[in-house]
């Protein structure tokens, strides 16, 4: 299933995490009346992702923010990528590091600790990348995405296992 939010006064309508194509990485499950995505914890290397269709309809700058459940910090992170469709079909990946003075990065590690997160509750939080492997450690909190007016796909994967993803959209700055 494909879902094309719409863009508001406020921001865009969420984008129900359920709702996306996926390869094996997550499982889509249920709590309440809560649809999410998961990796259930101690399910070992996967690989994949899901992907989501998102339509921006006006140029700015955005952030990302999702409804995110996580029991623990080594339990509480995905992989987020931004790709651009462009008009003869293939895709750019958004490169949100340059700017940032770190080089070319395409893939944000979405890590809830740097975030602000409360583990055990599902709470809303904007995507980050921080990566404390590398010294100096990289870190954009929160990231600030320059998009256009156009169609981009929205690639989550699996950096931790145990951690949740309800719904996610884009708010303009």
């Amino acid at each position: 299933m494909i879902y094309y939010p719409t863009y508001g006064g406020d921001g865009m309508n969420w984008i129900g995490a359920a709702t996306g194509w996926f390869g094996r990485t997550f499982l889509i499950d249920k709590e309440g009346n809560k649809d999410f995505i998961w990796t259930p914890e101690n399910l070992g290397p996967v690989f994949g992702g899901i992907n989501y269709s998102v339509s921006i309809d006006a140029d700015g700058d955005y952030y990302m923010e999702g409804e995110v459940w996580a029991p623990n910090a080594g339990s509480d992170s995905f992989f987020v990528e931004i790709w651009r469709h462009k008009e003869d079909g293939t895709y750019e990946g958004y490169d949100f590091g340059s700017g940032s003075g770190y080089g070319q990065l395409t893939r944000a590690d979405w890590r809830f600790e740097f975030a602000g997160v409360k583990y055990g509750v599902w709470c809303t939080i904007k995507v980050n990348h921080v990566d404390v492997y590398i010294k100096p450690q990289q870190s954009i909190n929160p990231i600030v995405y320059h998009l256009n007016k156009g169609e981009y796909l929205v690639k989550i994967t699996m950096r931790e296992d145990g951690a949740k993803l309800s719904q996610f959209r884009f708010v303009k700055k």
